[in-house]
């Protein structure tokens, strides 16, 4: 009986592995499609002193579109009419790196599932006033 319950319990646990790493996707799987960014918060700190903005505006909205071929087409909604950006973009170490025009931006990959992604980007630099940081946290969900 020992033996029998001890061999039950190998398939199970065997059984839980498999589903679990089996049903997961890899990150660049995950990203393929159109995506609609609902929040997008920006923070600028300098000198001590913080500010927190939404980065969309009423009534504005961002899609952005992840192909198999690596490019991406944002396209950026407002009442003034609409902006296009393209390039191309990679994952790595949970990091996502968009290209355009020669330009790179890696985001910190909080959240990707099947629904949701969430990415988090952070700056530092400094300018006339001195040293700052610019975080900007962007939600979005599958179309």
């Amino acid at each position: 009986m020992k033996r029998t319950f001890k061999t039950i319990v190998a398939v199970f646990v065997a059984a839980l592995t498999l589903s679990l790493t089996g049903c997961q996707k890899d990150p660049e799987d995950l990203i393929l499609g159109t995506w609609l960014e609902n929040e997008v918060t920006m923070t600028y700190t300098q000198g001590g002193q913080s500010m927190t903005m939404p980065g969309l505006e009423q009534g504005e909205t961002v899609e952005m579109t992840f192909n198999e071929d690596g490019t991406y087409k944002s396209v950026y909604h407002s009442n003034d009419g609409d902006a296009e950006d393209n390039g191309t973009w990679s994952i790595k170490d949970n990091k996502l790196t968009t290209v355009s025009e020669g330009e790179a931006i890696t985001f910190n990959i909080d959240l990707l599932d099947k629904k949701n992604c969430n990415l988090s980007y952070t700056e530092s630099d400094e300018d006339e006033d001195g040293p700052y940081t610019l975080s900007i946290v962007i939600k979005m969900t599958k179309k």
